[in-house]
């Protein structure tokens, strides 16, 4: 039985494109192996390419994969207190609380009654003066009671409740190393270190088709109808639909941290030496040196933001230079998100986990806020803030009101969080040489 070259839609025997990942030339489907028929009625047997796992297979995995778990708490929000930054300033008139009226005075003689009016004003003016004094000094001296002062004071708009429930889990063989990135409907886009540029379906999580590459990707992100691979030397676009290579465009120095991320019209890339702009329309690649190596890169709401050497900026979209950096005053980061009204940093202070809030516009910090164990990853969707934490899983920050809300989903060794856009957030970890890829529904409340 002899093997041929055929398009698994429309058998059209003339294919195009590289090696190892061909495409039909009618109708741009992936191309398969097929069997050659050696009788009439014959049926091809498509080899799949990727991580091709059988329906038995499927099964044998979810019968011996941890499900998803439920109900593991962390303590109340109650017993969860912001910590303010930096020493609070005077309260809000409004949080000042009116001082309590003084005792009645006792009964004065006939002769001092006409002065009485005026001594029992006095002394009640006098009372409440000390009252407030001794109220204000311990607002701005009791952490715990600054701390709700600054909290309620720093908060964004309210998300939806939400309801995750798990509906893809998929896996495959990687060592560390391995980079992805959502696809728009859903699904996700996945590079091992050794392995080739795969595409999970959004269905099921099964795979849909995969590209040969002989380069392994330091990061991925989508733009348009092209995807972005970043590798070691260089920036590769592919048409997204196909495949197909569009053009390569060599990077001016070594690639930094972080996986790259789209603001506008533009693809920003952290290198070891500074901050780099793809600006897709004509494919300049331009560079501006940071003071210090670049740790963090996030955008939100047309606005791009870098961490270098624990100092965080706002780069500037015209020029693409990193602005004023603001100092994050003790607190060791180890990775940003932003959004929800704020740019979000993971980290730890005095070696106790914590997530640091800073101003959406000035970068500014504003809050830090304690967490039940380590997190080692943050993402931002639908308004609220998810965190994946040691031991833990994965849970939602409201920002509304600084705290944990609901209760974790226990998805074991959860090392990134990959926010999708559309109410889907997928949680990728590594272990034992195997990557696994959890997708969670948001389903949030209309109400």
């Amino acid at each position: 039985m002899a093997l041929t070259a055929a398009c698994a839609s429309c058998d059209c025997p003339e294919l195009i494109g590289e090696p190892g990942a061909r495409f039909c030339a009618r109708c741009g489907h992936p191309v398969g192996l097929h069997h050659a028929p050696t009788g009439a009625g014959a049926a091809h047997s498509r080899v799949e390419y990727g991580l091709a796992v059988s329906e038995l297979e499927k099964q044998a995995a979810a019968a011996s994969a941890p499900v998803a778990e439920y109900g593991l708490r962390v303590p109340p929000p109650g017993q969860i207190v912001a910590e303010p930054v930096s020493p609070a300033g005077p309260p809000p008139v409004a949080a000042i609380q009116q001082a309590p009226p003084a005792a009645r005075p006792p009964r004065r003689s006939h002769r001092s009654r006409r002065r009485g009016p005026v001594v029992a004003s006095a002394a009640l003016i006098v009372v409440a003066i000390a009252v407030t004094a001794v109220y204000l000094a311990t607002r701005a001296t009791h952490p715990r009671a600054a701390s709700r002062a600054a909290a309620a004071a720093h908060t964004s708009h309210r998300p939806p409740g939400f309801a995750p429930v798990v509906s893809v889990m998929a896996h495959a063989p990687s060592r560390p190393g391995l980079v992805a990135t959502p696809a728009h409907d859903g699904g996700l886009w996945y590079q091992s270190p050794t392995g080739n540029l795969t595409r999970l379906a959004a269905a099921d999580g099964g795979i849909a088709y995969a590209f040969a590459t002989h380069q392994p990707a330091r990061g991925l992100v989508i733009s348009s109808h092209t995807l972005i691979v970043l590798t070691a030397n260089a920036v590769i676009e592919r048409d997204r639909g196909n495949g197909r290579l569009r053009q390569t465009l060599a990077l001016p120095a070594s690639p930094g941290c972080c996986p790259p991320v789209e603001s506008g019209t533009s693809i920003w890339i952290t290198l070891r030496s500074g901050l780099a702009r793809l600006d897709v329309a004509n494919g300049r690649i331009t560079e501006q040196p940071t003071a210090g190596t670049p740790t963090g890169l996030a955008a939100a709401a047309g606005r791009v933001w870098l961490m270098a050497a624990n100092h965080l900026s706002a780069v500037d979209p015209v020029t693409g230079r990193p602005g004023t950096p603001r100092d994050l005053r003790g607190f060791k980061a180890d990775a940003i998100a932003a959004g929800a009204g704020a740019v979000w940093a993971i980290g730890s202070r005095a070696g106790r986990p914590q997530l640091l809030r800073l101003d959406a516009h000035s970068g500014r910090p504003q809050l830090s806020l304690p967490l039940p164990a380590a997190a080692t990853s943050v993402a931002v969707e639908d308004g609220a803030v998810w965190l994946a934490m040691a031991g833990v899983g994965v849970q939602e920050f409201d920002p509304s009101t600084n705290h944990l809300v609901g209760a974790a989903i226990a998805i074991r060794h959860a090392t990134a969080l990959l926010a999708s856009g559309n109410d889907q957030l997928w949680v990728m970890g590594t272990h034992a040489a195997r990557a696994t890829f959890t997708r969670l529904e948001l389903h949030p409340s209309l109400g």
